[in-house]
């Protein structure tokens, strides 16, 4: 069975909630400069899975409007099939 760290990287799609939760989160740290999440030209954010865990892990419930879409990538040392990725997915990982 593969192992998934969670210091590993996992690609996602924050919705407008996931946006405002990062900003949120983020904004007492940032003295005025938040940094909102990068996102790559078809839409996906990097995180490690800790990371996304704890920024978004509180808001994941039933019944609340989700922070991301509920696909995300796994971006870990072990090879990911290119060929098992929808089309522009690829793109997020050049």
């Amino acid at each position: 069975m593969p192992k998934f760290n969670i210091n590993d990287y996992v690609w996602v799609k924050l919705t407008k909630t996931g946006h405002k939760i990062h900003r949120k989160y983020w904004e007492p740290y940032s003295n005025g400069n938040y940094q909102p999440a990068k996102v790559s030209i078809d839409g996906w954010s990097r995180f490690q899975l800790h990371e996304l865990m704890h920024i978004f892990g509180p808001e994941m419930r039933m019944g609340a409007n989700l922070p991301f879409a509920s696909e995300i990538i796994l971006d870990c040392d072990r090879p990911i099939m290119l060929e098992d990725l929808q089309e522009g997915q690829a793109d997020a990982f050049s």
